[in-house]
C-alpha cells in the first residue's frame, strides 16, 4: 500500500527477488501475518512502487529513463539486484565528459561497485577533461579524492603525456559481461 492505494502482489515473487522482502516475510514481522506491506510512511510514491513491482514481476522490461533514478534507488534500498544492475548498465552506456562526475556520485550513493569501477576507468583514460568538466566541482570530497587519485596513478605508469582517450565515448571495457 503507498499513498492510501493497494498494489496486490504475491511474498512469494517478492521473496524470491529482494533479501528484503525474504526477511519481512519469513522472520517475525507482521507483514508475515498481515499480508501487508504498508508504505505510506517510507516516501515512496504509488508510481514508484508500482514500476518498481512490474520490474520485479517482469525481468525484461524496459527501463524507462524517467524512472531510472528512483528504480535505482528502490532497488538499493530493497535490495533487488536484478533492477540495480540492469539501472547500472544504462547508466554505464552513458557516460561521457559531460556526465561521468554525476554517473560517479550517483554509483557512490546507491553502492554500485561495478558501475564506480567503471567510470574511473573512463576517468582514467580522460582525466584531464574529466577534473575541469562543471560536473567536478560539485562531487563530494572523498569523489574528488578518488578521481584525482585515478589520474596520479596513470601518470605514474604513463609519465609519457596526456591521455588519448575519446572523450565522449564510454570506456566499459567489458562492463556487466558476467
Amino acid at each position: 500500500m503507498a499513498e492510501g492505494k493497494q498494489i496486490f502482489a504475491h511474498q512469494v515473487i517478492l521473496a524470491s527477488r529482494s533479501n528484503y522482502f525474504e526477511a519481512l516475510f519469513t522472520h517475525d514481522f507482521s507483514e508475515k501475518d498481515l499480508r501487508i506491506v504498508d508504505f505510506n510512511d517510507s516516501g515512496i510514491s504509488y508510481e514508484q512502487l508500482y514500476q518498481l513491482l512490474r520490474h520485479i514481476y517482469s525481468d525484461n522490461l524496459k527501463i524507462e529513463s524517467k524512472y531510472i533514478d528512483d528504480l535505482l534507488s528502490l532497488a538499493d534500498r530493497y535490495d533487488i539486484q536484478s533492477i540495480k544492475k540492469k539501472c547500472e548498465q544504462i547508466y554505464a552506456q552513458h557516460i561521457n565528459v559531460d556526465t561521468v562526475c554525476q554517473i560517479f556520485n550517483i554509483a557512490n550513493s546507491f553502492n554500485c561497485e561495478r558501475l564506480k569501477d567503471t567510470c574511473l576507468l573512463f576517468t582514467e583514460e580522460n582525466h584531464q577533461e574529466v577534473i575541469t568538466s562543471a560536473g567536478f566541482e560539485y562531487l563530494e570530497k572523498d569523489e574528488m579524492l578518488q578521481i584525482v587519485r585515478v589520474g596520479k596513478e596513470k601518470k605514474k605508469f604513463n609519465p609519457g603525456g596526456p591521455s588519448r582517450g575519446n572523450k565522449n565515448k564510454p570506456r566499459a571495457s567489458g562492463y556487466m559481461q558476467s
